[in-house]
């Protein structure tokens, strides 16, 4: 019985203000520059965000996730704040866009470099979970000689 709360879509409500929430992410590979020699396969993430809205339809998020692309051993930890639009508010569920602009520490196996990086993407949350397709793009690594361009696949939970 427990558990009926925790699932329960009226626990987790855009209109509350701040939402808490956890996802993972697919990462189906990412575009370096050709002269890099560096081409990043599958890659998986997970992470943390907190959705604050400042009205009905504008809302503001914070995030942290860890991201990981075991062939060629990329590591990134990007940190990121954005501005959000709510596009449609439906039921049982809302369709947004969310724009982001952060830094990310990233480890290569040569070494490591902070990174400036931006984005956006589009998100349709029902209840307590969401679901964004996202683009997220690192300028001007050292060790690529160029972008990292990467999109993220991401389901997660309001908490």
């Amino acid at each position: 019985m427990a558990l009926i709360p925790f699932f329960s879509p009226t626990v987790a409500s855009a209109d509350s203000g701040f939402i808490p929430g956890v996802y993972g992410e697919f990462l189906p590979g990412a575009l370096t520059p050709s002269q890099s020699g560096v081409s990043p396969d599958l890659g998986w993430g997970i992470g943390g965000n907190e959705d604050g809205f400042l009205n009905d339809t504008f809302f503001v998020r914070f995030s942290a996730t860890l991201e990981n692309y075991p062939s060629p051993g990329i590591f990134l930890v990007p940190l990121t704040f954005g501005p959000g639009l709510r596009l449609i508010k439906s039921d049982p569920g809302d369709f947004y866009v969310i724009g982001t602009i952060g830094i990310a520490p990233v480890f290569f196996p040569q070494g490591g470099e902070l990174l400036p990086l931006y984005g956006g993407g589009i998100g349709y949350s029902f209840s307590r979970f969401f679901a964004e397709a996202r683009v997220n793009v690192f300028p001007q690594s050292h060790f690529l000689g160029g972008s990292l361009i990467e999109f993220p696949l991401t389901i997660g939970m309001h908490l």
